[in-house]
């Protein structure tokens, strides 16, 4: 989206401070914070600056982590736990910052203690780079197929950068193995 906003403002999206007119709004709510009183205008824009694709069959897999495909032909990662399995892409940036990610995943994980009610689960899978790790939770969609998207922002430094994705198993719902969601791909923005 194209921004303008009065020169002696400044604007945070997200928590995350606006460095140019052309910013990443994603899908739905957006928490928009000015420095001082000022009008604001954001308008749609045709893609601008810095954003990269990857896709599910992009990644390189390991200990026990695999691509599978649904029966429309669909393709994403299942099999990442805190008892094993990754996926790994690297993704190279123009300059250092903060990037927007936009994971489009699957999740129907359900898990109870009782037979009653049933318990929906947020899966989150751990994102690592350059040292830092974040667990990115994924609510339950409902269905292994039905695939939805949480953004979130990553650090990135110039050039190359290596992103691992695992589950650090930081919190396991009745102590069952943690399992990230089922992956499809993510997109990244400036």
């Amino acid at each position: 989206y194209e921004m303008t906003i009065d020169s002696d403002a400044t604007v945070t999206i997200d928590g995350v401070d606006a460095e140019d007119d052309v910013v990443y709004l994603r899908r739905g709510l957006n928490e928009i914070s000015l420095s001082v009183p000022s009008e604001i205008t954001i308008s749609k824009t045709e893609k601008s600056g810095f954003s990269a694709e990857i896709k599910a069959s992009e990644m390189t897999l390991s200990g026990g982590a695999e691509l599978v495909s649904d029966k429309y032909g669909n393709a994403f990662i299942e099999g990442i736990s805190n008892e094993g399995g990754e996926a790994e892409f690297n993704v190279t940036v123009p300059e250092k910052g903060d990037y927007r990610v936009t994971l489009t995943y699957a999740n129907n994980a359900e898990g109870g203690v009782h037979s009653y009610n049933v318990d929906l689960i947020e899966r989150y899978a751990t994102f690592s780079v350059n040292g830092e790790s974040q667990d990115v939770y994924c609510r339950n969609t409902f269905s292994r197929y039905n695939f939805k998207t949480v953004t979130f922002t990553l650090s990135l430094k110039k050039g190359e950068n290596k992103v691992t994705i695992t589950n650090s198993g930081n919190y396991l719902f009745n102590n069952m193995t943690a399992y990230a969601p089922q992956i499809a791909g993510l997109t990244v923005n400036r």
